[in-house]
């Protein structure tokens, strides 16, 4: 709830494996969060009201909810995971945005719903791929259709657009001064999952 990633949540087990309804804005604000390493923007349909060439309203890009229950280095190790859902993962095959994007892939089943959150150090972008208006029932987009082969495909030239009109591309931001204090650099054995002697 914290999160608010949920507008209402139903207790049963399958909801911590994410099989719970979302709205598509309410993903892209948690995706941002993460990208912020806690701090949730808070979405908005208005950036700004003009009249006779004078702005009245302009919204506060700096409206910010700070997401308490999670410690910034843990929303750090999971940026570093979604950036490796492009560099290796389901989304791989645009690996060579790995470095300045992190993101998901997400298919329900049988290929109703199919998606992609991306995000950069400033933008966040959610593409959703589904039958919005199945009248009688849930209407699949057909055998194998996934998040990574509808929905990834219309991601890069959008943030490309957003790195030309919006915010310049750069690689994603390492941890901040505070997640930093919480984490630790450590080799680990491939094979046995423990700490490897120092220098091997």
């Amino acid at each position: 709830m914290e999160a608010q990633l949920y507008k209402d949540c139903m207790r049963y087990y399958p909801f911590v494996l994410g099989a719970q309804t979302v709205r598509l804005i309410d993903l892209a604000a948690f995706y941002a969060a993460i990208a912020n390493e806690g701090a949730r923007p808070r979405p908005h349909a208005i950036e700004t009201i003009e009249q006779d060439g004078r702005p009245i309203y302009q919204h506060d890009p700096r409206a910010l909810d700070w997401i308490g229950s999670a410690d910034r280095a843990s929303f750090y190790q999971l940026k570093s995971m979604l950036q490796g859902v492009l560099a290796r993962g389901t989304a791989r095959v645009v690996k060579h945005l790995s470095p300045f994007v992190g993101g998901k892939t997400g298919t329900t089943d049988n290929a109703v719903d199919a998606w992609f959150v991306g995000f950069t150090n400033d933008v966040t972008i959610a593409i959703w791929v589904g039958y919005d208006n199945s009248i009688g029932g849930r209407r699949s987009l057909g055998p194998g259709q996934t998040g990574s082969k509808v929905a990834l495909p219309m991601f890069e030239p959008i943030v490309q657009a957003a790195w030309e009109l919006h915010a310049p591309k750069t690689a994603l931001n390492g941890p901040s001064r505070e997640a930093m204090h919480q984490l630790a650099t450590l080799s680990i054995d491939p094979y046995t999952g423990d700490p490897s002697p120092a220098g091997s």
